[in-house]
């Protein structure tokens, strides 16, 4: 398999993943910076959307993965869901 066969699968899933963790990120860091700043608990609404942010990264990289591999039909149907 060479670059062209594997790069329109790397960008399915480069650009799945940036997107959807953008605003999964995004959303979350605003939640919980506007619900922790209403609060009172300012100095902690970075620690959280850090953490928040990268758990969501993770399930977005993984969510893009999965989607890439099944548009591009690397995977048996049996198990493709």
């Amino acid at each position: 398999m060479g670059y062209k066969e594997v790069l329109p699968i790397w960008w399915s899933i480069v650009w799945r993943g940036a997107l959807v963790g953008f605003l999964a990120g995004f959303v979350a860091g605003a939640i919980i910076g506007f619900a922790f700043t209403i609060m009172g608990y300012a100095e902690v609404v970075a620690p959280l959307s850090s953490g928040a942010g990268l758990m969501l990264g993770i399930l977005a990289s993984l969510w893009a993965t999965k989607s890439a591999l099944n548009k591009h039909r690397l995977r048996p149907e049996s198990i493709a869901a």
